[in-house]
């Protein structure tokens, strides 16, 4: 199962971290320090008593992952406009489309 999160802050980067820890192939599309870190290191999650390190497949290109059989997208509501016509490279006619969004008004 492929699985892309966009983008890989701290809610994106816990729900990819989980996913790749249970052995999906998740993608993260970040920007930055948020790029550059789980790049250089890995993501490391702490949850449920337990801190583990996953080192998923990093960008901040969408069309680096192509096709996706799921997009968590983790944005702040507020920029969901700016980030939709970027999703279309990982979007299929039978991918699904989980919006993990805070800050919505």
């Amino acid at each position: 199962m492929r699985i892309c999160v966009y983008v890989a802050g701290s809610i994106g980067g816990v729900i990819g971290g989980v996913l790749a820890d249970a052995g999906h192939n998740v993608s993260l599309i970040a920007r930055g320090p948020h790029l550059a870190a789980p790049q250089a290191k890995g993501c490391t999650v702490e949850t449920g008593g337990r801190t583990f390190t996953v080192h998923p497949q990093c960008s901040d290109d969408p069309a680096d992952f192509g096709l996706q059989d799921y997009v968590v997208v983790a944005v702040k509501a507020p920029a969901m406009p700016s980030v939709a016509d970027s999703i279309g490279p990982f979007l299929g006619p039978e991918t699904v489309f989980v919006p993990a969004m805070n800050g919505v008004p």
